[in-house]
């Protein structure tokens, strides 16, 4: 890119299309986490509503191995389609409990 622009810059290009958590979400969480397991904390809880924050959270207490339980609402749970579900199964196994328990 730099040749065809005719710039003696380096440029970098950043694709988050795969990032499912959204980097900046996950960066605040890893330092969140971090400072947590500092404190000698072993499991968290939040909420998440679109779920993004609760996926970057969990990618993050994955990485420092602590325990985490996420929350949402029946509505945005119910709003989720049939794609994102199993996979909160396989990344948050304790999310996709709470999740069948509110959805009951």
């Amino acid at each position: 890119m730099e040749k065809a622009l005719g710039t003696p810059a380096e440029i970098y290009y950043k694709f988050e299309g795969t990032n499912t958590s959204g980097s900046h979400k996950l960066n605040s969480a890893v330092a969140q986490v971090y400072y947590a397991k500092q404190q000698g904390l072993t499991h968290l809880t939040t909420e998440t509503g679109a779920g993004q924050w609760g996926t970057a959270l969990s990618m993050a207490c994955g990485y420092f191995g602590i325990d985490l339980s996420v929350y949402m609402v029946k509505v945005s749970a119910e709003q989720k389609n049939l794609i994102v579900r199993p996979l909160w199964k396989l990344m948050v196994p304790e999310l996709f409990l709470h999740l069948r328990i509110l959805l009951k």
